[in-house]
């Protein structure tokens, strides 16, 4: 995923936010790249690795957003 500083991004639990920077961090003794996203009055660091696209998003371009009402309005599928 290309994302750069001052992209702004949805995190799949805390929601819209924009990338501050990256940072690397040492945790148990390895490095690792993590993209630091401010989220409201929070800051949070989002691992940068192969679950990246599970947890930060772009938003939906305007053009795209549109047809999803219908999608969110229409009948749920039953289970």
């Amino acid at each position: 995923m290309n994302l750069h500083v001052g992209d702004p991004v949805i995190h799949w639990i805390y929601g819209f936010g924009e990338i501050l920077r990256l940072e690397e961090k040492i945790l148990p003794g390895q490095a690792s790249l993590y993209y630091v996203v401010q989220v409201k009055d929070m800051t949070i660091w989002v691992p940068s690795d192969e679950e990246l696209m599970n947890r930060l998003r772009i938003p939906t371009p305007e053009g795209q957003f549109e047809p999803l009402f219908d999608i969110l309005s229409s009948p749920g599928e039953p289970l």
